[in-house]
């Protein structure tokens, strides 16, 4: 009864997911190109399980993220989300059967949650992608301000001028204790719009603004990530951000990331049939 009443809710979230694709790619005519750097992350993106570490600037984020795993037929993506998006209606009802990871931001109930919910993702058969937001918060003046403050505060050695400090005990945990699929990986996954034509928003999506999203991704793979101590695995992650940091000046000088860009094709054709 059990088993057949959650198959029920798991159907019930891909057809939402479905119909915010068909917003996405039939009604807004909206378009994504994929920038690889090199082979590996192109044969491996959406081949395998993954954390996905991405900036956080927009607030379409996890919707071209979700385009992107669709264009490869990866359906499988997963987020750490704030725990109050649990009870928006619709919205955090197709997250919370979709197995997203809730987070309280509170780090004695956060660091109890991490590790037991990913290793119940990682049973699956299929490849699942679980983006992570370091940010915490999408990205706005006044919070880069109060940022760029906390670091000066707390003698951190990075400067960005793009990203906001990445909070790091979430990946240091998961790489350190709670990484327990071994083939599993690390993708860089850097989001980026040509501000310059559309401010990127849901309501364009809604009232059938095309928008296009650029988006680099780079496969990292989890042995190659120091992990003999926390501070170690703090240092990597600063250090991804400030190529975050180097990706986006490339991208404002050239409207492209480096690397091979792959446009893949709405397959909103695909959804109706």
């Amino acid at each position: 009864m059990v088993k057949n009443v959650l198959t029920g809710y798991r159907y019930t979230t891909d057809m939402k997911i479905q119909q915010l694709l068909a917003v996405i790619e039939w009604w807004s005519r909206s378009t994504i190109t994929i920038y690889f750097p090199d082979d590996q992350s192109r044969h491996g993106w959406g081949r395998e399980s993954a954390i996905l570490l991405s900036n956080h600037r927009y607030e379409i984020d996890s919707l071209a993220l979700l385009q992107a795993a669709y264009a490869i037929e990866c359906p499988h993506v997963k987020y750490f989300i704030k725990r109050e998006f649990r009870f928006v209606p619709v919205i955090g009802w197709t997250l919370a059967f979709g197995e997203s990871i809730f987070l309280d931001r509170d780090w004695r109930r956060d660091s109890r949650t991490i590790g037991p919910a990913l290793g119940q993702l990682w049973q699956h058969r299929r490849p699942v992608m679980v983006a992570l937001t370091a940010e915490g918060t999408r990205y706005t003046p006044d919070k880069y301000k109060a940022s760029q403050r906390w670091a000066q505060e707390k003698n951190l050695p990075v400067r960005y001028k793009h990203h906001l400090i990445p909070r790091v005990k979430g990946f240091v945990l998961m790489v350190r204790r709670d990484f327990e699929d071994p083939n599993a990986a690390v993708y860089n996954i850097k989001f980026a719009f040509d501000e310059t034509k559309v401010t990127p928003s849901l309501l364009n999506y809604i009232q059938g603004v095309p928008q296009h999203c650029s988006l680099y991704v780079k496969r990292i793979p989890i042995d190659s990530i120091p992990s003999d101590n926390d501070q170690h695995v703090e240092q990597f992650m600063y250090g991804l951000f400030t190529v975050k940091d180097k990706l986006m000046d490339h991208y404002i000088r050239h409207k492209t990331f480096p690397g091979t860009p792959v446009h893949y094709q709405p397959c909103h054709t695909a959804l109706f049939h």
